[in-house]
């Protein structure tokens, strides 16, 4: 190769590595993309619903992907690029009690780390999604009801005229700081 020329530009990187070209793998009949150096996957948006059913491509994860225990930032650029649009991508715990955050590119798909596919497979399969989902129910209801409940209770003191006026004691100066700060 000609030491003046530039390296062709990778047309997956991995998202992690960065120098490393994801290559395809094939998960029954969905495809996935993998990096070889940090073992990370990147997993389409539209196929996520197909490996948390343990049933369909959730059964092949826990028995193709290695276990291990998912590490909230394995090394390298804490926010990583898309491997498709290279926009960066969001970070976000998966779900409720799941332990995982994940990279999600709204268009695309799923960045995984090493071993956080296998550990949402089996998150799903133990009934992981369903207690997440009543957990953020319970969560979202009692906020609405703690916001409720301070609404009703800020009711802004208004001055009664006549009560002022009847009064005698009580000076402007008095009514204004009462008003005020009460």
């Amino acid at each position: 190769m000609d030491p003046y020329r530039a390296r062709p530009a990778l047309t997956a990187p991995c998202p992690r590595c960065g120098d490393v070209e994801l290559s395809t793998r094939a998960v029954a009949d969905a495809r996935i993309d993998e990096c070889s150096r940090c073992s990370g996957v990147f997993v389409p948006g539209d196929l996520m619903p197909r490996f948390l059913d343990a049933l369909d491509l959730g059964g092949l994860v826990l028995d193709e992907f290695p276990p291990g225990t998912p590490v909230a930032h394995p090394g390298g650029p804490m926010y990583v690029k898309c491997p498709r649009c290279r926009i960066v991508m969001n970070r976000r715990l998966f779900a409720t009690g799941a332990r995982v955050v994940i990279d999600v590119c709204k268009l695309h798909g799923i960045w995984f780390d090493d071993a956080e596919l296998h550990a949402i497979a089996a998150f799903a399969a133990n009934g992981g999604m369903e207690r997440a989902a009543s957990a953020d129910a319970k969560r979202l209801a009692a906020e609405k009801a703690d916001a409720d409940r301070r609404a009703s209770a800020h009711v802004p003191w208004v001055a009664d005229p006549a009560d002022l006026a009847t009064q005698r004691r009580v000076s402007i100066l008095d009514a204004v700081l009462g008003f005020l700060f009460r």
